[in-house]
């Protein structure tokens, strides 16, 4: 097989020759993302000049409900604000007020505690009529994890994990044919 400069070129760019002469491919290079922000976190703040003194800030804001959203504020009307010093100021406070997203009294937020999430669950299974021998397995695990986790609440976990494992659940008791447990 006869290849030209260019098409030599280009193939090993894409390709290494091993030591018997023969092309062997490269694994593709696996490129890193970013960490997603923390709940509550913000990332960096830009700001943008629109005219007559007024400068906007905006970032990045990770909400409790676990979802990143662009938060954008406006600054007063300040000659003397040139590089936009005050309207981060109160894109800072407007972040520090920001209350989670409602979703009724018995939405999980920040302060939910991992075993208020544990003793739901298990009582879902009650409901849903397990088997005995699940259920208990499921209260000593319950227990073990009583035991490391006491009272740690939610605060930096992802709150849509319930509303996942009601998907998830239903989605198993559906697949099931035979009686529950």
């Amino acid at each position: 097989m006869a290849l030209t400069a260019d098409q030599l070129r280009d193939l090993l760019h894409k390709r290494r020759i091993d030591e018997l002469g023969e092309l062997v491919a490269l694994r593709p290079t696996r490129r890193t993302r970013r960490p997603p922000l923390r709940i509550g976190q913000h990332g960096k703040i830009s700001r943008r000049y629109l005219g007559n003194g007024v400068w906007e800030a905006q970032c990045r804001y990770r909400d409790t409900d676990g979802v990143t959203r662009r938060v954008r504020r406006a600054g007063p009307a300040d000659q003397y604000d040139r590089r936009g010093k005050l309207a981060e100021d109160v894109l800072i406070e407007a972040l520090a007020q920001r209350r989670p997203p409602s979703g009724g009294p018995d939405e999980i937020g920040l302060d939910t505690a991992v075993m208020t999430l544990v003793e739901a669950h298990l009582a879902r299974l009650a409901e849903d009529g397990r088997a005995p021998a699940t259920q208990a397995t499921y209260r000593i695990v319950a227990g073990k994890l009583r035991i490391k986790l006491g009272g740690v609440a939610g605060r930096g976990s992802h709150t849509g994990a319930d509303r996942r494992g009601s998907t998830v659940h239903e989605q198993h008791s559906r697949a099931s044919d035979g009686p529950p447990g």
